[in-house]
């Protein structure tokens, strides 16, 4: 018997803004590769997640591969300018909340939300919780960052669907008794099937 949905989680990068177009739009303005971008990424994502890497910091990382000058600048609205918001999934998110709670389930950097948010990188719906790593110093696909959401969500682990673009991240909930899909960027008309077909 299919079990119903109480509750639906997103993931931001990958769901409602396209970061990887963001990493290739900065790279043609900067005359560097997106490739090089990634590795800077890869390297030190982690530790921006929870703080122990200051967006100061991270940005001069990115600063010497950009040819950037100090006064270096925030990296939170740096980065976001170059992000590129998914529409379909804005309004998709836009004619679900009538009906259901929705919140945000994310890994950023400190400030990269309220950024998104006031960029429009994010629809403007009323979010009935916003689990950010930066703010509860946890992250996905840690355990920790999950009994946070599951808190704030205030609903039975197998009535939350989650929906992000890192398979790891939905294998982790679905070990935890969540429902998850993962989202294909690339292909969003398909997920966004995927996700009507789950609340039905």
């Amino acid at each position: 018997m299919k079990k119903p949905v109480r509750f639906i989680y997103f993931d931001v990068g990958g769901v409602f803004l396209d970061w990887k177009e963001g990493h290739r739009r900065a790279a043609k303005k900067y005359n560097v590769t997106a490739e090089e971008i990634g590795k800077i990424t890869q390297a030190n994502m982690q530790a921006a997640f929870v703080g122990s890497l200051s967006g100061t910091d991270y940005m001069a990382r990115f600063a010497q591969l950009l040819k950037l000058t100090e006064p270096y600048p925030d990296f939170a609205e740096f980065w976001t300018d170059f992000h590129v918001p998914i529409p379909e999934m804005h309004a998709f998110a836009r004619s679900l909340h009538p009906t259901h709670k929705l919140g945000l389930l994310t890994n950023a950097e400190t400030g990269s939300m309220r950024q998104a948010v006031k960029k429009g990188l994010v629809p403007d719906v009323a979010w009935k919780a916003v689990v950010d790593s930066s703010v509860f110093k946890a992250k996905k696909p840690d355990p920790g960052i999950f009994e946070i959401a599951e808190k704030e969500a205030g609903v039975a682990p197998h009535e939350i669907l989650f929906v992000d673009d890192q398979p790891e991240n939905i294998e982790a909930v679905h070990a935890r008794g969540w429902q998850g899909i993962v989202f294909d960027t690339g292909n969003v008309t398909v997920s966004i099937e995927a996700i009507k077909v789950a609340l039905k």
